[in-house]
């Protein structure tokens, strides 16, 4: 029962953080590009645009994907029917490699935009970020202690505070759109990263140091559930404050 128990909390620590990021900021996402027009969504999502594909061509090129082409953003041409952003055009082979490729590839945006928001973290706001790994280390995720790192972050108003959130609303609106492609190989994937997880939880156990996996996953979710929310939070912000301008 114990090791059923363990898997099970592997597998919801492996996916679970990632998962609820991709379908509730993509659902959130789309709600307010319904509110922009496909050049508004260009201007206000650059960074996000850029980030979003760079994440696809890194992956692509990590699993040895021939890369034909790469447009990190461009300009629509919606007269046309071409309403895209930005793309990374790659051939992957049909074997397993190409399969696990293929699937990491579409949620790389995820893993990507999560990192560029946390290392922007890092470098703008240390003090705040210095108590969000303080949670991390500690495994204390109450709501006391978030409401804690929120006042920290927004007790005052200062130019870097201003800078992460412009950059991280721009990351946010441009980076998560993730498309339906994007969205194809999201089974695979969350489940290939679920079945690494519990394997190197078993090999971990062979040296008594299962105990290990486990903090590094929770290092990892509690940073991911922290850009989640206030991800959410700033995509409802910008949604209210779009619809009052219209």
């Amino acid at each position: 029962m114990t090791t059923i128990y363990t898997i099970i909390q592997l597998i919801l620590l492996s996916v679970g953080p990632l998962l609820i990021a991709a379908y509730s900021l993509t659902a959130v996402n789309n709600n307010t590009k319904k509110q922009l027009s496909i050049n508004q969504q260009l201007y206000l999502g650059s960074i996000g645009i850029i980030i979003h594909e760079s994440s696809h061509a890194i992956m692509a090129f990590i699993f040895g994907f021939r890369i034909d082409e790469v447009k990190l953003i461009k300009r629509p041409h919606p007269e046309i029917g071409d309403n895209s952003l930005g793309f990374v055009r790659y051939y992957s082979s049909s074997n397993l490699r190409g399969k696990i490729g293929g699937a990491m590839t579409g949620i790389a945006p995820i893993i990507g935009c999560s990192i560029a928001i946390i290392g922007l973290f890092s470098l703008l706001l240390p003090q705040s970020f210095n108590l969000l790994v303080e949670m991390v280390t500690n495994q204390q995720f109450t709501a006391s202690l978030f409401s804690k790192l929120l006042t920290s972050l927004f007790q005052n108003w200062s130019s870097h505070l201003i800078l992460w959130l412009a950059i991280t609303i721009s990351i946010t609106v441009g980076g998560f759109d993730l498309s339906s492609a994007d969205r194809t190989g999201f089974g695979l994937g969350f489940s290939l990263l679920a079945f690494l997880n519990v394997i190197l939880y078993y090999v971990f156990s062979l040296f008594n140091q299962q105990a290990l996996i486990m903090t590094l996953l929770l290092t990892i979710a509690g940073p991911i559930i922290f850009v989640t929310i206030l991800m959410l939070f700033l995509l409802l912000v910008t949604n209210l404050i779009v619809k009052s301008l219209k």
